[in-house]
């Protein structure tokens, strides 16, 4: 093989190995794990089986190295009394894997935040009082046009927290298995992780008991759906 050839095979070998790399690199996108889904960027923590604690991935791979030197960081198989430095982690009152103290005040501040940090699809509704385009009319009697603004209406707002940023499906099932389906964006909430949506829908607010339709939200990620939050729909306003 000749030089130039066998520069060339090395390189295309090399551009491979690269783009191999990159590919292996992306994060795997989220789905829908039912109620205890994390938001992005967060996953189980699986500190033990069934830890869906949501936390970062590095700590979710510190929790799998602790618990791989678990043995050697105890005073004897039989005594979990943990070596110095070590103190037990905890991440439920049974968990006696032996982890710095520090690791040991991560563990505790994700407990305290696993609810912040699930993909809750948190949704509900109010009134939005919305005052009606004023109508203007000539008026002889004073010689000019007259505006009145009396009559207002009340339209209905969808609330949507702890969801992901991105652009989420609000949809509307109406009487007669008739849908309406909006797109909207959803900003990065302000202090905490995730996002918050508000979105004022052109559905009016009907009084009365009888619930005959419901809005979902779906997050743009995880496509989770959230709860029914129902209404009564009115066909005349």
């Amino acid at each position: 093989m000749s030089s130039t050839r066998r520069t060339l095979a090395i390189a295309a070998v090399a551009a491979a190995a690269v783009a191999a790399t990159l590919v292996t690199a992306l994060p795997a996108p989220a789905a829908d794990y039912g109620p205890d889904t994390c938001r992005v960027p967060y996953v189980w923590r699986d500190a033990f089986p069934g830890d869906h604690v949501c936390v970062d991935g590095r700590t979710r791979d510190q929790a799998a190295s602790d618990n791989a030197a678990a043995g050697a960081r105890r005073v004897s198989p039989a005594n979990p009394t943990c070596l110095s430095p070590f103190v037990w982690r905890e991440a439920r009152a049974s968990d006696l894997v032996c982890v710095l103290t520090a690791t040991r005040t991560q563990t505790a501040n994700d407990n305290a935040s696993r609810e912040s940090r699930r993909n809750a699809l948190d949704v509900r509704l109010t009134r939005v009082t919305q005052r009606a385009q004023p109508n203007c009319e000539y008026d002889p009697s004073v010689g000019e046009r007259v505006c009145t603004t009396t009559n207002t209406t009340s339209l209905l707002k969808v609330y949507a927290d702890r969801i992901n940023v991105g652009r989420a499906i609000v949809r509307l099932y109406k009487p007669g298995n008739r849908v309406t389906a909006w797109s909207v964006n959803v900003p990065k909430a302000p202090g905490r992780p995730g996002g918050a949506m508000a979105f004022k829908t052109n559905i009016g607010y009907c009084a009365g008991d009888q619930r005959n339709a419901y809005f979902t939200v779906q997050d743009p990620v995880s496509k989770r759906i959230s709860r029914r939050a129902w209404i009564r729909y009115c066909l005349h306003l």
